[in-house]
């Protein structure tokens, strides 16, 4: 594969990472802005990340109907000892707490109108049905005040004060069943987004790490290629010819690895060759040289031999004119036999 190929491919895949990435961040980021928008109108939402203000309102929701729910229990047990009681005084102190109970449970409301989400049918039946309590009480006040005992019992135990509070009772643990059910839903969703959120980073962390290690690998193997290419020229400008590099001729510094290694065959070659011409230069000369000293032997023993030649001219010729002298000066005597000794006698002292 070609370093081109390998750097647009480490490249798109960091993209397509990224894009991934990106898409499972806006999906979140869509989800918590749903979430954010469903308690957009609370006062208490400050920030969503900041101080866990949907938690809150969910929970300030939930903790409201559950004490609207405890008060209006304890304005029932409190009415129906009212519709008991003998004296003035525990009477008074009946109403005292039961009005007390009641602006509790008023408050309560409010909050469960400010931050409520749902359907508000479920909070107007409620409301509406406490409004009618509040006449039912003092019904049953009055009859107490008056004496009526039997009456007030009757209306709180039998008559249609009992099924009004079981009418209010059924309506506020429908409300209070619903707010359970929002607050669990919205844990759920808050958990989900969290474990979301916590597999983004995971993702995010892994995409650092195998783009890292895409780097690393792609990099790495570039520079041990570049290294083995410095190895061969550094080889190739100190003359060590001698080793042989395996590369990978299908990227482009395989190919270079390649193209300095066939250099470097070429001038290995080219340097033996070289040292065989040289040999055989050596050779020659030294051929020539044996052939110099052969031949300038042949020209010394020529120059004596001519030397002696001329010598023995020069001789002959000397001693045959001194022997047609010789010889004339024997013709000249009467016997030739002391001429003839006389002939002999000049070799002899001539050689001699």
């Amino acid at each position: 594969m070609k370093i081109s190929t390998k750097f647009y491919l480490s490249f798109w895949i960091m993209i397509v990472f990224l894009i991934g990435v990106g898409i499972i961040a806006v999906f979140q980021v869509h989800s918590l802005y749903k979430l954010t928008n469903q308690f957009k109108d609370y006062s208490e939402l400050t920030s969503y990340l900041g101080d866990n203000a949907q938690i809150k309102t969910v929970m300030t929701n939930k903790n409201a109907v559950h004490n609207a729910h405890i008060n209006i229990v304890k304005t029932f047990n409190r009415i129906k000892e009212v519709a008991i009681l003998k004296g003035s005084e525990d009477l008074g102190a009946a109403k005292k707490a039961i009005f007390s109970y009641e602006d509790e449970i008023e408050q309560a409301f409010d909050t469960i109108e400010k931050h409520f989400s749902g359907d508000k049918q479920k909070l107007d039946k409620v409301k509406k049905l406490f409004e009618q309590w509040k006449s039912l009480r003092n019904i049953v006040i009055a009859l107490q005040e008056q004496g009526k005992v039997d009456e007030a019992l009757d209306l709180i135990f039998k008559g249609q004060g009992a099924q009004h509070i079981a009418d209010l009772e059924k309506a506020v643990e429908k409300l209070h069943h619903f707010m359970d059910q929002e607050a669990d839903t919205f844990l759920d969703r808050t958990q989900s987004a969290v474990l979301n959120a916590l597999w983004v980073s995971i993702a995010m962390v892994i995409v650092l790490l195998l783009g890292g290690w895409i780097v690393f690998a792609v990099s790495h193997n570039n520079m041990k290629n570049v290294t083995l290419a410095l190895g061969i020229a550094d080889a190739v400008a100190t003359g060590n010819l001698s080793d042989h590099f395996e590369c990978d001729a299908k990227t482009e510094t395989g190919q270079l690895l390649q193209t300095l290694d066939t250099m470097q065959a070429r001038l290995m070659k080219s340097s033996h060759e070289i040292e065989n011409m040289e040999t055989h230069l050596h050779e020659l000369e030294e051929e020539n040289r044996i052939v110099e000293k052969e031949k300038h032997i042949a020209e010394e023993e020529k120059r004596i031999a001519e030397k002696a030649l001329r010598q023995n001219k020069a001789l002959d010729k000397v001693f045959g004119s001194f022997l047609n002298d010789e010889k004339e000066a024997g013709e000249q005597d009467d016997t030739g036999e002391e001429g003839e000794y006389l002939e002999e006698d000049i070799i002899e002292d001539f050689f001699a």
